[in-house]
């Protein structure tokens, strides 16, 4: 909000990771609407001039409002990380009748994937929306489903990743293949590369 360089806010956190957080005025940044558009058009800068990443992910919030337009704005791609289950499909079509209308209004096209989230192999409702979202979503549904385990929901209350909390865990193996899955274009759906 004021005119910090990258250079000063971020933090090396881990090897080969850099994160910037968003600090305790967020709040007040999703309020303006004088200038918005300028910030996003410094937020596209910004991810622009960091041509010595491999890749810079954006955490958003799950809503429509300004951060989430800003950030669609300076980017090419999209993950969408989507529960194994129903409610989760209401808020993929809502986010999905956003993302098309925003497209639509800047006449720019965003690479989409999906990664299913809190999946359990074992129920049916998992496997159907699983079943779903390829069917409708082919080619963008990522292939490895994150299983639903208590690495997973532990590791945060640590401070620590699902690798340094629980490295062999069910849940750190699926990120590590769900990340080669993106890295790779691998999907459900499609023929794998």
């Amino acid at each position: 909000m004021e005119d910090s360089k990258l250079k000063d806010v971020t933090h090396e956190i881990r090897d080969n990771m850099q994160l910037v957080s968003c600090g305790p005025r967020l709040a007040e940044l999703e309020q303006m609407h004088q200038g918005s558009s300028e910030i996003a058009k410094r937020l596209k800068k910004v991810l622009r001039s960091m041509k010595n990443q491999d890749f810079v992910l954006l955490d958003c919030p799950p809503s429509s409002g300004f951060l989430v337009v800003s950030a669609l704005y300076a980017t090419n791609e999209i993950i969408i990380p989507v529960a194994g289950d129903y409610l989760a499909l209401h808020g993929m079509s809502h986010l999905i009748g956003t993302l098309t209308q925003f497209e639509k209004s800047l006449r720019i096209k965003h690479k989409t994937w999906i990664a299913i989230t809190r999946y359990h192999p074992r129920r049916k409702l998992s496997k159907d929306v699983l079943d779903n979202l390829v069917s409708h979503f082919p080619g963008q549904v990522l292939k490895t489903s994150i299983r639903e385990t208590s690495a997973l929901a532990e590791g945060p209350g640590f401070g620590m990743t699902v690798f340094e909390y629980r490295n062999g865990s069910n849940g750190a193996e699926d990120y590590k293949k769900l990340a080669m899955d993106f890295a790779k274009g691998r999907t459900l759906g499609r023929a794998l590369q």
